[in-house]
């Protein structure tokens, strides 16, 4: 209520406030009215997805018995927002799926990955993301998808040390899993540790061969460790698994006629990449 005081279209104010009287207090007709002022917010600010969010919890204002089973209900429609991209509205249904059950590790996670998606997208939330993700790993200190997630974001913040950290914790619980040593790799060329996410990369690389992303990445990294023909394997294998991916053409083509000086190649993927990327 003070927020609404100092804040008159606090839209998000509203809306917690309507979901207070609804599932703490009882009492629909209050809630109704809040919920209604945040309904109209929201369309000012063509939000719609949260205005279709709010009218779905108007629908349902009468509580459910089963907690567990709204919980579960909110967090498909998270997933179903997730999938079509609309990630603050599926940021919102995971809130309320938490709202029923407090405890409830898929939605801090996927609320964590959609508040990460909203970041790539310019919105400022990756403090967001992280206190998702680190509650992920709270509920359940085995849960390797929430680490590696959460070493991802650690990376996207520059916070490498923490990232490590996290990232070799995933590989305690599985030693197997290629995301893991590919995020680890990541962090390694970011503090110019070459040669141990060169390690970490082959280690992804063999673990999950047919991954475009990890022998990208795995060629730049044996170019900044000048295994330049490691590189040009590396990079081929990238082609191997997307034959027109004009980067990979590029970087090959550069390795080819820099520093190996092999002319006639460098030339050749060189051409093939500017065509790619005309298209």
């Amino acid at each position: 209520k003070k927020s609404i005081q100092i804040l008159p279209e606090f839209a998000e104010a509203y809306c917690q406030l309507g979901f207070v009287h609804i599932k703490k207090l009882r009492n629909s007709k209050r809630a109704e009215k809040y919920l209604k002022t945040a309904e109209h917010l929201f369309q000012e600010r063509k939000e719609f997805q949260r205005v279709k969010l709010i009218q779905q919890i108007c629908n349902s204002s009468d509580l459910p018995l089963d907690k567990n089973k709204a919980a579960e209900d909110w967090l498909k429609e998270g997933l179903r927002l997730q999938q079509l991209g609309l990630n603050q509205g599926a940021v919102d249904a995971y809130k309320i799926a938490i709202s029923f059950k407090r405890d409830f590790l898929d939605a801090y996670y996927n609320m964590g990955i959609a508040y990460g998606s909203l970041e790539e997208t310019g919105v400022d939330v990756l403090d967001h993301a992280l206190g998702a993700l680190k509650q992920s790993v709270r509920l359940n200190a085995g849960f390797i998808h929430g680490y590696i997630a959460l070493g991802a974001a650690y990376i996207r913040k520059e916070e490498y040390e923490n990232a490590l950290d996290v990232l070799n914790r995933a590989i305690l619980i599985d030693s197997k899993d290629p995301n893991a040593h590919y995020y680890i790799g990541v962090a390694f060329r970011a503090t110019k540790d070459f040669e141990k996410a060169a390690t970490s990369l082959h280690n992804s690389a063999l673990l999950k061969p047919d991954s475009l992303q990890t022998q990208y990445f795995l060629g730049l990294v044996l170019i900044d460790c000048e295994k330049f023909q490691g590189a040009c394997d590396a990079f081929n294998e990238a082609l191997r698994i997307k034959p027109d991916f004009a980067e990979g053409h590029y970087m090959l083509g550069y390795v080819y006629l820099e520093k190996l000086f092999d002319v006639g190649k460098g030339v050749y993927h060189l051409t093939k990449a500017e065509k790619l990327y005309v298209k």
